[in-house]
């Protein structure tokens, strides 16, 4: 490895850790919103849960034909068209409300985002810069999946303690641990 050049090297590794963050990011903000949405429109737990299968489903389904589409498009084009497809189907989940054929759609597109915005992408950039310590460069970049989540999480979680603040103190309330309590027999109805 020529060292005036090795810097670019790691450039390519903190891009691909960037877009490993990012796709996390996106992925992992479906499952945590699932509760708030069951919440918000009072959807069955079967509809919330199969969404995250009908967002799997998809990603399973687009790996079979992602080499095809970046051999088309090539990284440059394919990877920043992938996470607009992302940003779509966000945009999608948010219109959707409480329409459930929506909210597969959405979940079916950020799925086939996802798909391509992951490792796919990922190891053809580093494969691309290394020929040595590619693993090295691989578990680095992977590692932002990692990151990502944590991060992710303690902001969700501070916004959605925010939103449900009143319903919170209450179920910490003697009168809220009780199953049969006012609001949950006034919620049945």
């Amino acid at each position: 490895m020529d060292t005036k050049q090795s810097w670019k090297h790691w450039l390519a590794v903190v891009a691909a850790g960037l877009m490993m963050f990012a796709s996390t990011q996106t992925s992992s903000g479906v499952s945590i919103i699932m509760a708030g949405l069951r919440a918000e429109y009072d959807l069955p737990g079967t509809v919330t849960s199969s969404i995250l299968s009908v967002k799997n489903l998809a990603a399973f389904l687009v790996v079979f034909v992602a080499d095809k589409y970046y051999a088309a498009l090539g990284l440059r084009k394919g990877v920043p068209l992938a996470f607009l497809v992302a940003a779509c189907a966000m945009a999608l989940f948010h219109f959707a409300g409480s329409t459930v054929p929506l909210l597969y759609l959405s979940a079916a597109v950020l799925g086939c985002a996802y798909a391509l915005t992951m490792i796919l992408p990922m190891s053809y950039l580093l494969k691309a810069w290394f020929n040595k310590s590619r693993a090295l460069a691989m578990s680095i970049a992977s590692a932002c999946t990692g990151l990502s989540t944590l991060i992710l999480s303690k902001i969700v979680r501070g916004k959605v303690e925010e939103h449900y603040a009143s319903l919170l103190d209450y179920l910490y309330t003697a009168e809220g641990k009780d199953l049969c309590n006012e609001r949950n027999l006034k919620a049945l109805e």
